[in-house]
């Protein structure tokens, strides 16, 4: 109805007022087609009534009241949702979330002219790059040729470099004039102008023209395809044509013999549950504590005095001298003690938790790579030479 459509254009045109509030604050042209609030009454931003109560707070404070139209923005949103004309509270929540993220948009302008770029860099900056080309003008020159001075020679008649740097720093310079700032009047800062025009016309085109009103429901042309394979291409626009994007792994290919599922080995959780888990670790208790090649005894399987023994075995070399098999063997014997007492342990206590079963497997599974690490020690200590003799 009327006023349904009156409050529709009301919020949109405070919206609009707020930029132009904003913007005659920080550029200057937006500053010379509004120079006073007069001006926005004249061009229907803001109306007289509005523009006393801007004149009475006015008078009690200085401050900028860019924020003001919003304020009354959504005092319309809460009389409308009072009112019935919006359905839900999510829908009001949604339009103020909008009315509160453009008003932080327009303080961050602000905040933004307040703190600019100190303007004694700009003065050292010009100063600088003046008084260099004022003294390079003079002391790039030559010597008078007709004195016939010792080590001067006239070689080069144009300053082709000294001609690169003027424009170099001179056309650097214009450019950090031109970014002090980018609201300003030279031919790249922005059109606010057209901006605001622009604003003003679509917002009310979609409120008002727009409002409710859609073309007739039909079917597309795509409709029985379901999916259509691609928009058509022009003769001008074919070879823009590509694949579809796929990912950087798209054509790596995994060799068949490393795409083979590993077993999953079962590991014990609480009272005789069994946990499936992926690696070389099983439980503490009537399973091994870790699976290691055939051809080695496990710690767990083997009494623990036998080790040293089963160690010294394998393989076929001849026994080393006594000196250092009793190194190896007292070595591999305290590993191997070591060893016996966290397994033994680990039994005795089958009731304890996860963490410390755990811990348990972990300590067994480093006993299980000393124990095959001494194999590797013992082999190559026992290494002989032709005469037989140890290495």
């Amino acid at each position: 109805n009327e006023k349904a459509r009156v409050i529709r254009r009301t919020v949109l045109r405070y919206v609009n007022l707020t930029f132009a509030i904003t913007m005659s604050m920080i550029s200057p042209p937006i500053k010379k087609r509004f120079p006073t609030m007069d001006h926005l009454v004249e061009m229907g931003l803001l109306t007289e009534q509005e523009h006393m109560i801007f004149q009475i707070l006015n008078a009690k404070t200085s401050y900028s009241k860019y924020w003001m139209p919003l304020i009354w923005a959504g005092a319309l949103v809460s009389k409308a949702r009072k009112e019935g004309r919006i359905r839900d509270d999510f829908a009001v929540k949604t339009i103020m979330d909008e009315l509160n993220n453009f008003r932080r948009g327009c303080g961050r302008l602000l905040s933004y002219d307040s703190i600019s770029v100190p303007l004694v860099y700009t003065q050292v900056v010009t100063l600088s790059v003046y008084t260099f080309f004022v003294a390079t003008i003079v002391g790039r020159q030559f010597l008078d040729p007709s004195q016939n001075y010792d080590g001067n020679t006239v070689d080069l008649y144009i300053p082709w470099f000294t001609i690169l740097q003027f424009f170099f720093y001179m056309g650097w310079l214009k450019v950090a004039e031109s970014l002090i700032n980018p609201f300003g009047e030279d031919d790249d800062d922005f059109e606010i102008n057209a901006l605001i025009d622009r604003n003003i016309v679509v917002s009310y085109l979609i409120v008002d023209e727009m409002h409710e009103d859609h073309p007739e429901l039909i079917k597309d042309m795509y409709f029985e395809e379901v999916v259509p394979a691609a928009l058509p291409y022009t003769v001008a626009t074919e070879h823009y044509r590509t694949l579809p994007s796929q990912g950087s792994t798209a054509n790596l290919q995994i060799p068949e013999h490393q795409q083979e599922i590993l077993d999953p080995i079962q590991e014990e959780g609480e009272e005789g549950e069994v946990e499936t888990v992926t690696g070389g670790i099983t439980t503490v208790g009537s399973t091994p504590i870790k699976t290691v090649p055939s051809d080695l005894k496990t710690v767990a399987s083997t009494p623990m005095k036998y080790v040293a023994s089963d160690v010294e075995k394998i393989g076929s070399v001849p026994p080393t001298p006594r000196r250092r098999r009793s190194f190896i063997g007292g070595l591999v014997s305290r590993i191997s003690s070591a060893a016996s007492r966290k397994v033994s342990g680990a039994r005795a206590k089958s009731s304890t938790s996860v963490g410390e079963r755990r811990r348990l497997r972990a300590t067994s599974a480093a006993a299980s790579r000393a124990a095959l690490a001494q194999e590797n020690l013992i082999n190559t200590v026992s290494e002989t030479d032709e005469n037989g003799k140890t290495s």
